[in-house]
């Protein structure tokens, strides 16, 4: 009798022959912190903004803004009519 395997089996042996894409990992890793730095903001933690992108090269702040904007983007409420 044959073996059924589950849906996790069946997507590791799919993903088993793909190859990550470094630079997309990396603006995804960069994306991933200019969130975080935003969330620390909210949370009332003294964080320079400048001194951070400084850090990066511009290939690298495009992602690390683009983090930092959808967080940003979803605080914002528009008012309603009530």
């Amino acid at each position: 009798m044959s073996r059924i395997k589950s849906a996790l089996e069946l997507a590791l042996e799919r993903s088993a022959e793909v190859d990550a894409d470094p630079t997309r990992v990396a603006a995804y890793e960069l994306r991933k912190e200019g969130k975080r730095v935003v969330g620390e903001i909210r949370a009332g933690h003294q964080r320079d903004i400048k001194k951070i992108l400084k850090k990066h090269h511009e290939h690298e702040r495009v992602a690390l803004k683009e983090g930092m904007a959808e967080i940003v983007l979803q605080y914002i409420s528009l008012p309603t009519d009530n």
